[in-house]
């Protein structure tokens, strides 16, 4: 059979057009879609050429692969049809087998980076390294998992599931307290107050943050007040979560429950130097 015959019938079948550069005994080598392929003949008009009849596999994966979905892969290697290929996406590592990767994006359960792909996803989510991560790459297993986090605003560390903290966009429960109704740009600049609050029974410190003034902010708290130090202070949600962590051994928890009550502390904090830290001052 001739060449022209040979793209002749490929076109009436497919309506596409090859180029056939050689034919030997019963075998047809070909360009089809800036490719190169060869095939048996009888085989050429059954169906389009595939993946198992290109002659580079890697070239045929990254072509088609920005084709489909109008981005790039870089593959490192590949060995035949049936064993996984590694390829780069993204910046990241991944593993499929080469008829799998022309199927969909990579994701996550194919990916041999899984700390670095939830950290981009992170910094997306909630802001250029807001969080760090612990083993990411040996405790993933699918997005009900609980992971151990650690929030680099306060120095908190936490666990949520995958799913809550990297796709619905939870974060630290801590900061969350502060953040739900105002951003962390607008709370950075509020007041610091650190007050002795007493009653009959009680007599015990209590270090928090506020956007309002003291007569506001201290009205709704069940004890008599004394205030040792209130001013409007740079860095104030870092500073009081500093604070909170340096003297969390003089822990207190009142009889009578309020709003803050978890940030109360002893007495005995106040023989701590509390009130000559350097950075109330700033």
């Amino acid at each position: 059979m001739r060449k022209e015959e040979l793209e002749k019938l490929f076109f009436d079948k497919f309506n596409e057009k090859i180029v056939v550069s050689s034919i030997e005994k019963n075998k047809v080598y070909f360009i089809y879609d800036n490719l190169n392929y060869s095939q048996r003949i009888n085989r050429l008009l059954i169906s389009k050429p595939n993946i198992r009849s290109v002659s580079n596999v890697i070239e045929y994966l990254e072509y088609y692969f920005k084709k489909i979905f109008k981005e790039n892969i870089k593959i490192l290697n590949y060995v035949n049809h049936n064993e996984h290929s590694i390829f780069i996406y993204n910046g990241l590592k991944y593993k499929k087998k080469p008829n799998s990767i022309l199927k969909q994006l990579p994701t996550i359960k194919s990916c041999l980076e899984k700390d670095k792909y939830f950290q981009n996803l992170s910094n997306k989510k909630h802001g250029l390294n807001r969080y760090s991560y612990f083993n990411l790459d040996t405790n993933y297993n699918g997005i009900h998992k609980k992971i151990q986090i650690r929030c680099n605003v306060c120095n908190n560390i936490f666990h949520q599931t995958i799913g809550h903290h990297f796709y619905s966009g939870e974060g630290c429960p801590i900061c969350n307290k502060y953040t739900k109704h105002n951003t962390m740009d607008e709370i950075d600049n509020k007041f610091l107050y650190i007050i002795r609050l007493f009653n009959d029974n009680e007599n015990f410190i209590k270090i928090g943050i506020t956007i309002n003034n003291s007569n506001n902010r201290f009205s709704s708290f069940p004890y008599k007040k004394e205030i040792l130090f209130f001013k409007k202070i740079k860095n104030t949600y870092i500073i009081e979560q500093e604070l909170q962590n340096k003297y969390k051994k003089f822990k207190y928890e009142p009889k009578i429950s309020f709003g803050g009550y978890t940030e109360c502390f002893k007495l005995d904090i106040l023989k701590s130097n509390l009130l000559s830290e350097k950075k109330l001052f700033i």
